[in-house]
């Protein structure tokens, strides 16, 4: 409900965020098709200064804390802390992110001197990419259909499991500010006010501020028994759909992309709507592709999630059992 609640005051911003991200990278598009060799260039520069200036704010942060009490104990010593904000006080780790990133601005500098051939052969592929994108101007905004897609499948996804969650009968049950052995009881809103197994009992007198609220949605059916199952098998069905959307995406800009590539002579050679044709391909004779290999990662998403499952329930019997 608290998700509910910040979505629904804030979706006009989440809106105005992904408006501008989608303009951003058209416009980042754009230039890339006229000024690729520069822009991959200043990217990499600035990549270089920003590590560079890291490499100096560390060493500035690790001069400063010389003399501080407290900041010459070595991680060591200091062991585990929850508040990460306590090793921002150690010299030590200033000097630890002082050496790696001059260990990674060493590294990319290396990969700059050896392989600017392959930069070269790189900043030539975006060129032509961007001249293909130039031809297929849909496929700028076929991004925008797996969006809705996705959104259909996760809106599907999310209302499956909430009637799952909510699909049983209410449970109420007695809750008190102050810690008494009366809270936590199953309780009935309609009569709790006035019944007398609640109003005239001892436990009552203790607790008089107890209130009956509802709890969770629960039951004894066999249903209830087996509706983390059902959860889990909805979520099977979330990543199956999730991955078919996504790689009838893909499946289709290769395509669209492909009849750019193989035809000799361009434009000419290509179909008149290749985003189009392509996604009819795809329909018509790649479904059992698409649905396979999007099974086969469901499957290993499920797996990982049932092992993350067992994982944090085993955390939690580990630490009532101490």
């Amino acid at each position: 409900m608290k998700i509910f609640e910040d979505y629904t005051q804030s979706w006009y911003w989440i809106l105005i965020g992904l408006v501008i991200a989608m303009l951003t990278s058209l416009l980042f598009i754009v230039l890339l098709r006229f000024l690729a060799g520069i822009m991959v260039w200043v990217m990499i520069v600035m990549v270089i200064l920003v590590i560079g200036y890291g490499i100096f704010h560390c060493y500035m942060e690790y001069a400063a804390l010389k003399g501080t009490a407290g900041s010459d104990v070595t991680l060591q010593q200091l062991g585990f802390q929850t508040d990460f904000a306590v090793y921002l006080q150690i010299r030590q780790t200033w000097l630890a992110f002082m050496i790696i990133l001059a260990i990674v601005e060493v590294v990319i500098i290396l990969l700059l001197i050896f392989l600017r051939k392959r930069i070269l052969i790189a900043i030539a592929l975006i060129k032509e990419a961007s001249r293909a994108i130039g031809h297929v101007m849909s496929s700028l905004f076929y991004p925008l259909f797996t969006f809705v897609l996705l959104a259909v499948v996760v809106a599907y996804w999310a209302v499956t499991a909430v009637f799952l969650s909510t699909s049983n009968e209410p449970i109420y049950k007695v809750f008190n500010e102050t810690a008494c052995d009366y809270s936590r009881k199953t309780c009935n809103p309609a009569n709790y006010s006035t019944s007398p197994n609640y109003s005239t009992s001892p436990e009552k007198a203790q607790c008089p501020d107890s209130m009956c609220l509802f709890a969770f949605y629960g039951g004894e059916t066999a249903y209830h028994k087996y509706l983390i199952g059902l959860q889990f098998y909805n979520v099977f069905l979330f990543f199956w759909c999730a991955n078919f959307v996504t790689a009838l995406g893909q499946m289709t800009l290769a395509g669209a992309f492909a009849s750019y590539y193989w035809a000799f002579v361009k434009p000419d050679d290509m179909p008149a709507f290749p985003l189009f044709s392509s996604l009819g391909r795809s329909l018509r004779y790649h479904t059992g592709t698409l649905a396979f290999g999007s099974l086969i990662l469901s499957i290993v998403q499920i797996i990982r999630v049932l092992l993350e499952y067992l994982d944090h329930k085993l955390q939690v019997s580990r630490t009532r059992s101490r």
